[in-house]
């Protein structure tokens, strides 16, 4: 199921170990069937206490996983009946699944619409109905889901914006929640003092972003670059407008 090999020492009173421990670590997905599968066993066994343990609600979509990861082996285009916030009704498309990414505890698909190039993100939850084809693609060879993301914080990407040198002022206890939970994975604290502590980033300035460093309210001060703090201003400003006491 998890695709581990476990090996066996003969020579030191036959001790079991997990070969390539190291690359376990390191496989992400692996990781998380794993962590499921524990929690899974662990929900189970203490059905007596099921009703002390709060969980996150997920919302739908995950019926369409089996239909996803079959086009996503075969390379299959998918025929996908798709209903965004911003429309009433839903409208039929055929996909070029990519890969699947969970966000807050939301599935995406990185899809390639038909006779589009560029990639867009699509949630499951807002898919209403999925089919697969009989339509084969190529995955270009230089793909990685890795690779597409990594500029970026969460799940949106504007490939038109370049990454950039960003640096925070994180103030009082959020850092060690920072330090605990990292931002993204290019993360670095450059500097510390008894107030506050920096850290650096390599990411695009998107809106999305903006978005996760408000989540930290006054705690935060963004140093660098200009327009990631013109952009928290005008948000933190709209905030206050529409929140204005009478």
């Amino acid at each position: 199921m998890f695709n581990i090999s476990i090996h066996c020492d003969k020579t030191s009173g036959y001790k079991y170990y997990i070969d390539e421990s190291s690359l376990l670590q390191k496989d992400l997905g692996r990781q998380w069937l794993l962590n499921s599968f524990n929690i899974g066993n662990l929900m189970l066994e203490g059905k007596t206490v099921a009703n002390r343990i709060v969980l996150e609600r997920i919302p739908g979509g995950v019926e369409y996983l089996p239909v996803v990861i079959e086009a996503l082996k075969q390379n299959l285009e998918l025929e996908v009946s798709y209903l965004p916030h911003h429309k009433r009704e839903a409208t039929k498309y055929r996909v070029k699944p990519f890969a699947l990414k969970v966000h807050n505890q939301r599935w995406y698909l990185l899809v390639q619409f038909d006779g589009q190039s560029d990639l867009k993100v699509i949630a499951l939850d807002r898919i209403m109905d999925v089919a697969i084809t009989d339509i084969p693609f190529m995955l270009p060879l230089d793909f990685t889901p890795e690779d597409y993301f990594k500029d970026s914080v969460g799940i949106w990407v504007n490939e038109k914006v370049k990454p950039e040198k960003v640096v925070i002022r994180v103030y009082g206890k959020q850092c060690k929640y920072l330090r605990d939970l990292p931002l993204h994975p290019s993360q670095k604290e450059v500097s510390e003092t008894e107030e506050y502590s920096e850290f650096q980033y390599q990411l695009s300035v998107t809106n999305e972003l903006v978005r996760e460093l408000t989540k930290m309210g006054g705690d935060i001060e963004v140093v660098r670059p200009q327009s990631l703090r013109e952009k928290l201003t005008a948000y933190a400003y709209n905030i206050i407008k529409r929140n204005k006491i009478k």
